[in-house]
């Protein structure tokens, strides 16, 4: 969801079909036969070499074929907003790595110089913008959010309700049971809803951690509700490198 946001604001650039032949070539494909370039599988899609969200919020890059290579489907959801090279090096789930691709430095080489060529710049969306519009943009994205999350909430509470509250008898009808009607918070659910993602160090005695500033407080005090309370470190913790961040250590048990 988050991405749709950002894709309405971020600049599209039309390639031209020599620019198109040219990067084609520096991948090594033909025109015929264009192939994913993180795996080599038949490419279905286009991603985004550098992603144009990270943690919440718009990096700066743009839609151009400087930005942009064949990818499948495959790759495209496992790479996310990771670095490309590290991506591709580890371990994630479906990477090339983990899936036992047996050219991933020849295939790592090849982005590097289309990486070259390219030169992928981010621009300063906000300041390009008027800063009220800016402003007042973010804010409504960010109340839509949080909003839809709460939604999700409630949508599995009504689910929980309706399942522990239906009794039906061999004739057909329905009775109602009352016995459990305590909401149930899917948090990570949650916070994937408001396009965050978290490290999850509970089941280690840990906290789970949000990357970001004061700015997600509107999103995480609407926890608060729930019983849920997220705190804010503007030193992070080592979970999350250092950098700033939320905490919990609520759990649903």
């Amino acid at each position: 969801m988050v991405n749709a946001f950002v894709n309405a604001v971020v600049p599209f650039v039309l390639p031209s079909p020599s620019e198109i032949a040219h990067v084609l070539r520096i991948l090594g494909m033909e025109p015929s036969d264009v192939r994913c370039a993180y795996c080599g599988d038949k490419a279905t899609e286009s991603d985004h070499l550098y992603p144009l969200v990270r943690e919440g919020s718009p990096t700066g890059y743009i839609t151009s074929i400087r930005n942009l290579v064949p990818a499948c489907g495959k790759c495209n959801q496992s790479k996310g907003g990771r670095p490309w090279k590290e991506w591709m090096q580890g371990t994630a789930r479906l990477s090339p790595r983990s899936r036992g691709i047996p050219d991933v430095e020849a295939r790592i080489a090849r982005l590097e110089a289309y990486e070259e060529w390219a030169q992928p710049v981010p621009i300063p969306l906000d300041t390009l913008a008027d800063a009220e519009l800016w402003e007042r943009y973010t804010s409504l994205r960010q109340q839509l959010l949080t909003s839809m999350s709460e939604a999700q909430i409630l949508a599995n509470t009504i689910r929980g309700q309706v399942l522990s509250r239906w009794v039906r008898p061999n004739d057909g009808r329905y009775e109602i049971d009352r016995a459990s009607d305590n909401p149930r918070v899917d948090l990570i659910r949650y916070l994937q809803t408001a396009g965050l993602s978290a490290v999850d160090k509970r089941t280690q005695g840990g906290r789970l951690w949000v990357e970001g500033d004061e700015q997600l407080r509107p999103t995480l005090d609407a926890l608060s509700r729930y019983g849920i309370d997220f705190h804010f470190a503007p030193a992070g913790g080592s979970a999350i490198g250092g950098r700033p961040g939320w905490w919990t250590a609520w759990t649903d048990t």
